[in-house]
């Protein structure tokens, strides 16, 4: 992979941002966390939120009743709801429909077989190297791989309470949100 065409790098003999040393200075302290959503797994072939909603919205609508897209007030455009929106929705439904929506999104991608890419390499890294604490609300399992790739078991978090129990000082935590966990905590 190369870099994007416009991009032109800055001499090293030019001083670095005053924001950039900030972070890099936070970075070397290990006082950085990294939130990461579907736009890091783009490259690995997985849909982001919005394509994933739509590879979703025919099951939820004819499995759950729900609808994937909302009518927005003002302009009447018709627009995909966001998964979280969804979730909410299948949670007010009752017993049952958080099982079955996490179902439906599991199997309308490849997430089990996705490979890790660059970014998901760099972020294994960084964990390796105890500089970050990772936050993901992603359904693949791409940054744990690219750890086995770089040579160390990541400990995955999904709840509070595993975070508590965990003696490893590289944190990768999948959302907090448990109704829409990869692996379910019940």
């Amino acid at each position: 992979m190369s870099p994007p065409s416009s991009y032109s790098p800055r001499p090293l003999s030019d001083r670095p941002d005053a924001h950039f040393v900030a972070r890099a200075e936070a970075v070397r302290k290990q006082q950085a966390a990294l939130y990461i959503g579907a736009g890091v797994s783009g490259d690995s072939g997985l849909p982001l939120s919005d394509g994933l909603v739509d590879l979703i919205g025919h099951a939820v609508f004819s499995e759950l009743g729900l609808s994937a897209t909302t009518i927005e007030s003002g302009t009447g455009l018709e627009r995909n709801k966001s998964l979280e929106a969804i979730a909410d929705e299948a949670e007010a439904l009752g017993s049952g429909a958080v099982p079955a929506l996490r179902s439906i999104v599991l199997t309308s991608a490849p997430f089990q077989l996705a490979r890790p890419n660059y970014s998901h390499l760099a972020i294994a890294f960084l964990l390796w190297e105890g500089l970050v604490s990772v936050f993901s609300a992603n359904w693949d399992e791409c940054v744990e791989k690219a750890a086995t790739t770089v040579g160390f078991a990541l400990q995955t978090t999904v709840t509070d309470a595993d975070r508590h129990t965990d003696s490893v000082k590289r944190y990768f935590t999948r959302s907090t949100d448990v109704r829409l966990s990869l692996r379910p905590s019940c």
